[in-house]
């Protein structure tokens, strides 16, 4: 995530992360923050890790 995060900013590319293996909100909060992450996290589920 560092490197995507790196990559971004200081390019035209867009991305959106998604966060599939959480216990909570708050622990994709932590994780963002931790890592400064600017770009959006979207929160999936069980569906959305079958989908991919």
């Amino acid at each position: 995530m560092p490197n995507l995060e790196a990559a971004l900013l200081d390019s035209d590319i867009n991305a959106v992360g998604i966060a599939l293996d959480y216990k909570n909100q708050h622990e994709v909060i932590q994780f963002v923050d931790e890592l400064k992450l600017t770009m959006p996290i979207l929160l999936g589920d069980k569906n959305t890790k079958k989908k991919l």
